[in-house]
């Protein structure tokens, strides 16, 4: 629910860069892993996926703000 906004923005304002870029892909990696953990239930290390999913989103928050 966060992800997909920040990224329009980041799109629509320019804040396309190296950060962006690597939060995308840590947001996307994190999810897939996650799915991934979840199928072969294993519910102990799933919240570690959604947590390195969440830095990818803060990270491209911090490029949105101009803080990266």
């Amino acid at each position: 629910i966060l992800f997909a906004p920040l990224i329009l923005v980041a799109a629509m304002t320019g804040a396309l860069g190296a950060t962006t870029a690597l939060g995308a892909k840590l947001f996307f990696y994190s999810r897939l892993a996650h799915a991934v953990v979840y199928l072969l239930g294993l519910p102990k290390i799933r919240p570690l996926f959604w947590l390195v999913g969440l830095v990818g989103t803060l990270m491209v928050l911090a490029a949105v703000l101009g803080l990266a």
